[in-house]
């Protein structure tokens, strides 16, 4: 695909996640004027989209569901009058109201589901109030949060327990994934317990069945972040005061929480976000931005007061992603891992491949950084106090400069001595050597 699609496929991307873009239509007729539909062109879901059905047939919204929030042809928006927005109906949501909103592609989806929700800590049915409908389908990759609907559309690969369930889910690979590819550095991360990692995924292939405890982490930093965007945009304490014949889009009112975060907590460093304009919208790198090597990224990264690269995304996305790490560690002691490395091309690439110029687990627990988190934890989650946990957080932890990815899976909170390195398990560093590298998040 040539660049200047790309660049255009990202900026459709930033539209879907970040809520602009498209039709503020109000009523409920497919109308639009002559617009094309809403989500032709989209690269965050493959269209024309296949059959979904309501996981729950009997839910009041399931005749709507799907041409309000996945409709091939639809071009203006449902209004809250058709499809509302749940935190209008209710503050305290169940898990039967919110499988009355889901939208699947295979049965099996809406299953999974309900079993996700089900080991999912109490506060996340909080979260649902700030969407009108959930939609989980083989057509969706990367999962993403869209103004234009007021749903959260989650990509399948997080949920299937058995080999069966994976192989309706397409392999298609994240359209970002090449964005970036001649910089010299790249910016894994990693979400760890215990100096292990906090979930595995199988290579497709190599699927084993797995039980619901297997995908809790994984699913739950999916929701956990796009949840956060859809309570940055329809913030709870706006909730109760939509009315009717408002449509999802025209319910957003400015400056939302994001907006407010920026104000008073910016990020700083400019060259940070030209990077991310190349590494996840496809902007062309230019000169200056190929020259840089890891070590100087890590300059511009280790003062400022972002948790990952993401968070240089947009805005949008550095709420998302203080919400989502905060809310990780609290609920499932998973810390995140950040780090700045080369950038190894090339065919069957490890994590040994990468080797840190500068990193830290838990970056969380630097006082900028954890004062924002708490900023953006207390607005989108106004019924859960997380002060005092926010001001016992420990500190960050340093990874061995020089190291693999690989090599600084285990953090002590001193330096192991070589002779400690040694007697480290053969087994599970060789584990670690082999798992893929993750740069990009899976959502937006």
């Amino acid at each position: 695909m040539s660049q200047s699609r790309w660049v255009i496929a990202s900026l459709l991307l930033l539209l879907a996640a970040c809520g602009g873009g498209g039709s503020s239509g109000g009523g409920d007729s497919g109308s639009g004027g002559g617009e094309p539909p809403m989500f032709q062109n989209m690269q965050v879901v493959r269209y024309p989209m296949g059959l979904t059905t309501p996981a729950n047939a009997e839910s009041p919204y399931a005749t709507v569901l799907q041409d309000c929030v996945f409709s091939n042809t639809r071009t203006a928006s449902c209004n809250f009058g058709t499809l509302p927005l749940l935190g209008t109906q209710t503050r305290n949501p169940t898990i039967e109201q919110v499988m009355s909103r889901v939208l699947v592609s295979h049965t099996w989806m809406g299953t999974r589901f309900r079993e996700v929700l089900e080991a999912m800590p109490s506060d996340m049915l909080l979260m649902m109030r700030g969407v009108t409908a959930v939609v989980i389908s083989s057509d969706v990759r990367p999962s993403f949060f869209w103004t234009r609907t007021g749903a959260i559309y989650l990509d399948p690969e997080y949920i299937w327990l058995t080999p069966s369930e994976r192989a309706t889910i397409p392999t298609t690979p994240d359209f970002r994934s090449n964005f970036g590819a001649d910089l010299q550095l790249a910016m894994p991360w990693r979400y760890v317990k215990d100096n292990a990692p906090a979930y595995v995924r199988y290579p497709y292939g190599q699927e084993q069945p797995r039980q619901i405890a297997d995908i809790v982490v994984d699913i739950g930093r999916l929701l956990y972040h796009e949840l956060a965007h859809a309570n940055d945009y329809y913030v709870p304490e706006r909730q109760a005061s939509y009315t009717s014949n408002q449509t999802p889009l025209t319910a957003v009112v400015a400056p939302i929480v994001s907006d407010d975060l920026t104000s008073l907590m910016p990020l700083s460093s400019n060259e940070m976000r030209g990077l991310a304009r190349v590494r996840f919208h496809g902007d062309n790198s230019t000169a200056t931005q190929r020259g840089y090597t890891p070590l100087q990224v890590a300059g511009f990264f280790a003062p400022d007061t972002a948790t990952v690269f993401y968070n240089y995304s947009t805005q949008r996305e550095d709420l998302a992603m203080l919400f989502e790490i905060l809310l990780m560690r609290f609920h499932f002691g998973a810390e995140m891992d950040t780090a700045v490395t080369n950038n190894p091309q090339g065919q069957n690439l490890t994590s040994a491949d990468y080797i840190v110029a500068w990193g830290q687990r838990n970056r969380l627990g630097e006082h900028a950084v954890r004062e924002r988190a708490r900023y953006v934890s207390a607005r989108l989650l106004p019924e859960v106090n997380l002060n005092l946990y926010v001001d016992t957080l420990p500190g960050p932890r340093q990874m061995r400069v020089g190291e693999s990815w690989a090599g600084n899976m285990v953090l002590d909170p001193a330096p192991r001595s070589s002779e400690q390195h040694r007697h480290l398990d053969k087994e599970s560093v060789e584990q670690w050597r082999q798992l893929p590298v993750d740069t990009l998040h899976g959502y937006h």
